[in-house]
């Protein structure tokens, strides 16, 4: 049996020379818009050559700049570089201060012009230490929302509430929440302002969450605990602090200083139990 193989038609041909044409078309467009960016990403008038660092007092602005830098340096795809104003790694520049420089607490990265980036820093700021005991050196500095972020200076020592106990982790970490650590701070003011003649030497919370607040014995807290006020971590702070006005208007305390008690329990609702040395 005899086979005949037929030619291809024209319109199968026709069509099949569009498809070609089509497919070069598209690999030509594209590689017209990939080289055209890669030239454009790599333009001079681009190209970051500048990194200007405000707010920074306690982190060194070199510091940071050379962080920066390294960021900015290398390309993405072994084509786009990192420097151009408008491709730089803008979240990971972010992520990369906040893990090297704990002490950072907010970070603002933009471009000011096509050369120059712009790195804006808030530094935390210290309001007391916070140590793994009463006798335990070195301390670590608390801000404002209890968090533990640096390693405090050895001249710190006095500058400063100490709150102590608790787990720990790595820098930083979360001493309390930010509402429980906002509460016990305001009502440790003003208690010690209420003292005045005293001086808290130190915050302790325990694992059932009572407050052991820890007077020195005038102004030289060196002496040794002088009294010791107890409450509840989780209790009403108003309620506390005016449990403890009242008690110092009571016969005990309006007779004997505060350093002549031992201690002073405000753990019990209107209860108060006290303990003289």
């Amino acid at each position: 049996m005899a086979r005949v193989v037929l030619g291809e038609s024209r319109f199968k041909a026709r069509r099949r020379k569009r498809r070609i044409l089509l497919a070069s078309s598209v690999c030509t467009v594209l590689l017209v818009v990939v080289g055209g960016s890669i030239f454009l990403a790599r333009a001079a008038f681009l190209r970051i050559t500048m990194i200007v660092v405000s707010g920074a007092s306690v982190v060194p602005p070199d510091a940071i700049q050379a962080l920066v830098q390294q960021d900015i340096a290398g390309t993405y795809l072994f084509a786009y570089p990192k420097a151009n104003i408008l491709l730089y790694p803008k979240n990971n520049i972010k992520r990369q201060l906040f893990t090297q420089f704990p002490t950072l607490k907010d970070v603002d990265v933009h471009a000011i012009n096509f050369h120059t980036l712009d790195v804006a820093v808030v530094e935390r700021q210290p309001v007391a230490l916070w140590c793994a005991d009463a006798s335990s050196s070195p301390c670590f500095l608390l801000d404002t929302d209890g968090l533990v972020y640096a390693p405090a200076p050895s001249y710190s020592g006095d500058a400063y509430k100490k709150y102590v106990g608790g787990a720990s982790g790595a820098l930083p970490w979360q001493y309390l929440t930010q509402e429980e650590f906002h509460a016990l701070s305001a009502l440790v003011d003003a208690v010690a302002k209420k003292e005045s003649a005293e001086t808290v030497t130190s915050i302790t919370v325990d694992a059932n969450n009572d407050v052991h607040l820890v007077f020195g014995s005038g102004p030289d807290a060196s002496m040794g605990p002088g009294f010791t006020l107890l409450f509840a971590l989780h209790d009403d702070t108003g309620k506390i602090f005016e449990r403890f006005t009242l008690a110092l208007t009571s016969t005990p305390f309006t007779v004997h200083q505060l350093a002549d008690f031992e201690y002073l329990d405000l753990r019990f609702g209107d209860k108060l139990y006290y303990k003289l040395k």
